[in-house]
């Protein structure tokens, strides 16, 4: 997997992601959104990590 892969990887994922918040926004609970939310916000963080680690470490 090359570097362009994994970037459209991560974008993907992201659009993704806000298409998700954007939908529990408009048709869901307050407290499904904050779950959702917080889900999110740890995978984006693991997503970043990946990323980190792949450019250091190399593939």
């Amino acid at each position: 997997m090359g570097s362009h892969s994994l970037s459209r990887y991560v974008v993907a994922v992201a659009v993704v992601w806000a298409l998700l918040l954007a939908a529990n926004w408009f048709f869901g609970s307050p407290e499904r959104f904050r779950t959702i939310v917080l889900v999110g916000a740890g995978f984006a963080l693991g997503m970043t990590a990946m990323y980190i680690a792949t450019g250091i470490y190399g593939r």
